[in-house]
């Protein structure tokens, strides 16, 4: 069994692409969003959008979506 120093220096493992509290935009079903990211699950990123955002008759301030959906916002 591999020691921690050998589990986190672990090449191999997928490496997060977005880091807690990342500004982001992006699209799901067509409908705009501005948000930040919260945690990031695999392909799936959850984000608490700025304002809300209704589906289906839903209203959400959470949102999971894939990474290649959202694009991450720069300061200007």
């Amino acid at each position: 069994m591999a020691n921690q120093t050998d589990y986190f220096n672990n090449k191999e493992q997928p490496r997060a692409k977005f880091k807690y509290g990342d500004r982001v935009f992006g699209r799901k079903e067509r409908v705009p969003f501005v948000g930040t990211v919260q945690r990031e699950v695999g392909a799936l990123v959850m984000i608490l959008t700025d304002l809300p955002v209704v589906f289906e008759g839903n209203i959400c301030n959470v949102l999971s979506v894939k990474q290649s959906d959202i694009i991450r916002l720069v300061e200007m």
